[in-house]
């Protein structure tokens, strides 16, 4: 089993596949979630998994805006608690550090942190991607904040972990496969497993239009965990809506509402159903 992720080795994408799928799997990093997804089309890894959502943060849009445009179908998600580390060059310290290197959202959620210990922020592309730049640089008074799982992957010095400004922090993933793909994950137990679905339509431009959809999520009692709206690049100022609520695609209300939804939006499209992950507060 081949899964694609977005970063190097050593990434909390990295980290979430093997949450969710163990360790008997081969990955594969990609600078780029396109291209990840495009690795998956294209037949070259079995799965792939990408962050979607983080809980301070919010969406990560372009990666929503793959699962709305390309033809990939979720089949599970997972989270992953977030605990931000600072690494520096062997020999290093805290003291000596003037700049950390890391993606713009890590150094967004260490903020407090970086202020109390005067250290300027460095964007990078990725937070695994980071650590292997100060090798590169070869600079004691750069540092960079990664994941706990980078300390394997890397000859660093963990100065300081879960930096982060606040502690509970988590990021939902979301694995996924080829549109036209049968496979789903094995699970014991399945019926007791609790489904979500996520879906994505475009609405016309009318009065109550939205509201005529969600009526239907309301009649059919199907609990709505998230809805977001995205333009539409083809027609500006149009919006597609992604939506995630509880229930199998093939659970009778959700036919129900899915056949309701036809005739009230436009391009409808059925991303996933798959089994519902849960998070704990630690």
């Amino acid at each position: 089993m081949k899964v694609a992720f977005q970063g190097i080795v050593g990434a909390y994408s990295e980290a979430a596949a093997y949450k969710m799928l163990g360790s008997n799997i081969t990955v594969q990093g990609i600078e780029d979630s396109h291209e990840v997804v495009n690795q998956v089309i294209e037949r070259k890894c079995d799965y792939g998994i990408l962050p979607v959502e983080n809980s301070i943060v919010g969406l990560v849009d372009i990666n929503i805006d793959l699962f709305i445009y390309q033809n990939i179908k979720i089949i599970g998600e997972v989270y992953l608690q977030i605990d931000h580390c600072l690494y520096g060059l062997k020999g290093s310290s805290l003291d000596k550090l003037k700049f950390a290197l890391s993606h713009p959202i890590a150094l967004g959620q260490c903020k407090d942190f970086l202020v109390k210990h005067q250290i300027k922020t460095m964007p990078f592309y990725d937070t695994a991607g980071s650590c292997q730049e100060i090798l590169e640089r070869n600079d004691p008074s750069i540092g960079a904040i990664a994941g706990p799982n980078a300390l394997k992957h890397f000859n660093l010095d963990l100065l300081q972990s879960n930096i982060q400004s606040v502690k509970n922090n988590f990021t939902r993933f979301l694995l996924f496969t080829r549109l036209d793909e049968k496979t789903s994950l094995d699970l014991e137990n399945s019926e007791k497993v609790v489904y979500k679905t996520s879906i994505s339509f475009r609405l016309a431009h009318k009065p109550s239009a939205l509201l005529t959809c969600l009526q239907n999520f309301a009649k059919q009692q199907l609990n709505l965990t998230k809805i977001q709206s995205r333009p539409n690049p083809h027609n500006p100022f149009t919006y597609y809506f992604f939506i995630d609520f509880i229930g199998k695609e093939l659970d009778q209300n959700v036919q129900e509402c899915l056949k309701e939804l036809l005739q009230c939006c436009e391009d409808l499209k059925v991303i996933g159903s798959y089994p519902q992950s849960q998070f704990k507060i630690s």
